[in-house]
């Protein structure tokens, strides 16, 4: 069996993007139980960032344990009573899949456009029960000189709550883990995860019934053209 405390604690070591100082694991046996810290269970869109990175680092953690070959079960929030507790993952012997492979390796290898990237990140959106789409014109892009020659894009959800929080995670995760393996030069990935959440369920306009999650931007170089999600 895989050593799980050695593996998360690689993880922890890797301090580019999983804001590791809000979220915490212990392992027992084959099970790795996920908590976030309960002093910002009382700040709602600080609970959201915590769930949210330990999304990305389960994510990041299934994804190594795919290359080895591992199957795992992960089940959101086991205990509503203990909002703390953001998953737990239980790991399962090799099951037989190529090993060396992750599922975005593997995806990675079949994505030779970025016309292919943004069909291949709609899929992975709606895997989640997520949507991923064009952002509307009336919203403005970032302040950011790295995103001014950029596609900009936003991640919705149809509630908003821990369990969307946590699939935001996964994919946020899922996507930068796939245009690193693709190698399209010409592109590189920003995800914004506070700029444009509001909390609320938008009723009518472009967003109706949706909830935003995250303002995503494909920046490109000027001269390349820009895409849209078909």
């Amino acid at each position: 069996m895989v050593p799980l405390k050695n593996m998360m604690d690689e993880i922890r070591s890797d301090t580019s993007g999983y804001n590791t100082e809000l979220w915490h694991y212990r392992v027992s046996g084959n099970i790795l139980e996920w908590t976030v810290q309960l002093s910002s269970r009382r700040d709602r869109k600080g609970y959201r960032t915590a769930v949210i990175s330990a999304g990305q680092a389960i994510r990041t953690l299934t994804s190594r344990l795919e290359e080895l070959g591992h199957y795992t079960l992960i089940q959101s929030f086991p205990s509503l009573e203990h909002p703390e507790l953001v998953a737990s993952v239980r790991l399962y012997d090799t099951y037989g899949s190529e090993k060396g492979k992750s599922a975005a390796q593997t995806a990675a290898e079949s994505i030779g456009s970025c016309t292919e990237l943004l069909s291949h990140l709609k899929k992975v959106a709606a895997s989640n029960e997520l949507n991923f789409l064009n952002a509307p014109q009336e919203l403005s892009l970032k302040d950011d000189p790295a995103c001014q020659s950029a596609d900009f894009y936003l991640l919705t959800s149809r509630f908003d709550n821990p369990f969307y929080w946590l699939k935001t995670g996964y994919w946020r995760e899922e996507a930068a883990l796939i245009l690193r393996k693709c190698r399209l030069d010409s592109r590189i990935l920003h995800t914004d995860i506070t700029t444009f959440y509001d909390g609320i369920r938008h009723r009518e306009g472009p967003l109706q019934n949706s909830c935003i999650q995250a303002a995503v931007y494909l920046c490109r170089s000027p001269e390349v053209q820009a895409l849209t999600v078909q």
